[in-house]
């Protein structure tokens, strides 16, 4: 628990950047939601979602399809 700790007060991306967590199930689903928790700091710069086509539409990437 203390690395989680110890990763979530570091984001190598700098402060603002948005992350997108892709959890297809419960499982890293409730682990990711744990790591934002974490991050209180900036808990809206990570944003949790179940498919890889939602996640990138979020960070404005390109999808292919």
């Amino acid at each position: 628990m203390e690395a989680i700790y110890k990763l979530a007060e570091r984001n190598p991306f700098g402060a603002g950047s948005l992350r997108a967590f892709v959890a297809p199930n419960r499982l890293l689903y409730v682990m990711f939601h744990v790591f934002q928790t974490i991050t209180e700091k900036h808990p809206d710069e990570i944003v949790i979602f179940k498919d890889l086509t939602e996640a990138r539409r979020f960070l404005k990437l390109e999808t292919n399809g």
